[in-house]
């Protein structure tokens, strides 16, 4: 019954569409689709526990640590040549049947989907893991337990240099002003002014102003000296090369403004007070990748963050401290977080309401002692041990204690991170450009190959690996001779292409018709590269043109060349200019097969 009914299928695609049976293409997309399924449910259920993002993880971790790309490859491969054996076995085109241009575009477009349908099947891996990350953790629900983790942050007791005076953003003008920080045997280091000392150092607060000068300037080694820092303005040189500079030494130096005098309000102990290293809520990933304003958000956020927090302490609400280290650690739980400590443990550490000093720290993962891993959680008092004594400024003893209790915050660190990296499509859309370019390549030689025979196809890859060889080698001497390659080696590949596409239209019944399938298959498999080379010498030029009109300040001014204008564009641009080709080159395909043999 099943053959019957694929024999009736088959039946019909040979009499009404024969490229389509030809080529097997409802069934090669069939079988993939069913693959791309498999690959997309197993890529969805790839972080269906938390604990497998407690690594730090980028999506080619992801598909070469379990076995996917490789795993992807391997079905590729035995799909692809089971294909083959089938495709080889009919060849309308070498028996003389006839055929139009449309109908090879068509052979070769049907390849194309073939090909990439076949070879992209870690892309549906990756669609399944990203579609799952999306929808267990949405934005929003996400960003807020990045909120719920931030807030604990200030109690989770790690570096103690986080809770040092040098540390402290926040309230105001903590929050707006520099500062230095050097050791007694240092103090050559401080600037005039006032300078509190906490912590076996002196530290000081202060504004910076810019000046903008010139070294005529009578005091400007005087400025210098006092700087702390100073460079080049930008430079701007005149449209004739090599001429005088407009404003060449215009130096910007900062200097120091006003030094203040926080003694009032600075806390020169161990504190809660001055903590404002909220790691959490730091997303370089996203700063760099996304709007220019998100760092401006992400600031504003973290200002907000660190205000509550000032205010719970101010108030000394210890039921606000505790909600905030219950909501941790449930969170903890959500993401499967190895710790050893419980709430009430943990708030006994932070609750202390005088000046909340922190004389407690927690590890950040377990102790490299196995025992520290499988200890039971035990009341503060037994499980600390002293690890320093320090004297405030005040003379009070600060004594800082190393606990037994850990919260593993690199794997929550790690949580947050995998999931902003894995769930973006950035990497996606990179991938889809390098699947389609080679699925483009495989199915122009394979054209090539269907169109011509395998001898002259070897005869064409003989001839590329010739003419490389020739390239590399006017590239060796030009290098030994000093000269420009950036301009000439370009160059040379046109007149080598030119020659390729032009040779053949220009030799009649001068060369035979082997000789003739050689050149038709080297411009099937690099007329796109060529329109690449192009567009590269095209944007070369314009590099060089702002170089003469603009000088060493070309790059930090606003410009473009083409491949810049079209960024990933040019990608898809190329993908329609190669199938317009394929399209209009059919025609001399057929004019080929018309030749006398021999």
């Amino acid at each position: 019954m099943k053959s019957s009914f694929f024999h009736r299928i088959n039946q019909h695609l040979l009499e009404r569409y024969p490229n389509i049976w030809n080529t097997r293409l409802v069934w090669m997309l069939l079988i993939a689709l069913i693959v791309h399924i498999l690959f997309f449910t197993a890529g969805y259920f790839t972080f269906i526990a938390p604990r497998s993002l407690h690594s730090q993880l980028y999506d080619f971790d992801v598909l070469n640590g379990n076995g996917a790309m490789l795993f992807a490859v391997a079905v590729t491969i035995i799909l692809l040549v089971l294909w083959l054996v089938y495709l080889f076995k009919n060849n309308a085109f070498k028996n003389f049947y006839p055929t139009s241009k449309w109908k090879i575009f068509l052979t070769f477009f049907y390849y194309l989907v073939i090909m990439f349908a076949g070879s992209t099947f870690h892309m549906s891996y990756m669609v399944g893991y990203k579609t799952f990350l999306n929808q267990k953790y949405p934005v929003e629900k996400f960003e807020a337990q990045r909120l719920t983790a931030a807030k604990a942050a200030p109690f989770l007791l790690q570096n103690i240099e986080d809770y040092s005076l040098t540390s402290r953003r926040y309230p105001s003008p903590f929050d707006t002003l520099q500062r230095r920080s050097c050791t007694p045997a240092e103090t050559d280091m401080l600037l005039n002014g006032p300078k509190i000392f906490a912590h076996k150092e002196w530290v000081q607060f202060y504004t910076t102003r810019d000046v903008i000068t010139t070294p005529a300037d009578p005091d400007f080694d005087q400025l210098v000296r006092n700087s702390l820092s100073h460079y080049n303005k930008d430079d701007v040189y005149t449209e004739i090369q090599n001429g005088p500079r407009s404003n060449k030494d215009t130096v910007i130096i900062t200097l120091v403004d006003k030094v203040f005098d926080l003694s009032h309000l600075a806390d020169t102990i161990y504190t809660i007070f001055n903590y404002s290293n909220n790691y959490f809520l730091t997303d370089i990933n996203r700063i760099m990748t996304e709007e220019p304003g998100l760092y401006k958000a992400l600031q504003t956020r973290e200002q907000g963050v660190l205000k509550e927090t000032y205010e719970l302490l101010l108030q000394k609400d210890a039921a606000g401290i505790k909600k905030r280290l219950a909501d941790f650690m449930l969170l903890a739980d959500e993401f499967q977080i190895k710790s050893n400590i419980n709430v009430e443990q943990w708030f006994k550490l932070v609750n202390k309401p005088d000046r909340y000093r922190v004389d407690s720290l927690i590890n950040a993962y377990p102790s490299y002692y196995q025992e520290y891993y499988a200890a039971e959680a035990e009341a503060a008092d037994t499980v600390a041990s002293t690890v320093d004594v320090a004297v405030d400024a005040a003379a009070t003893p600060e004594i800082r204690r190393n606990t037994k209790y850990f919260i593993d915050l690199i794997s929550f660190k790690n949580v947050f991170d995998n999931i902003d990296e894995l769930r973006g499509w950035s990497n996606l859309r990179n991938f889809l450009h390098v699947s389609i370019w080679i699925a483009f390549g495989l199915s122009s030689i394979l054209l090539a190959f269907r169109i011509t025979d395998l001898k002259s196809v070897i005869f064409a890859a003989v001839a590329a690996g010739l003419l490389g060889i020739v390239v590399a080698l006017f590239a060796l001497v030009g290098g030994l001779s000093n000269a420009s390659l950036e301009f000439s080696v370009p160059y040379f590949l046109v007149m080598i292409a030119m020659a390729i596409f032009i040779i053949p239209a220009l030799s009649g019944r001068g060369l035979s018709k082997r000789v003739k399938s050689v050149f038709m298959n080297l411009t099937i498999v690099f007329m796109v590269p060529f329109a690449l080379l192009v567009l590269f010498i095209i944007s070369t030029h314009q590099h060089e043109y702002f170089r003469a009109k603009y000088g060493i300040d070309y790059s930090i001014l606003h410009h473009e060349t083409i491949l810049e204008s079209l960024g990933e564009n040019v990608s898809w641009l190329l993908l329609i200019f190669g199938l317009v080709f394929i399209f209009l080159y059919a025609q001399r395909m057929k004019r080929w097969k018309a030749l006398e043999e021999g």
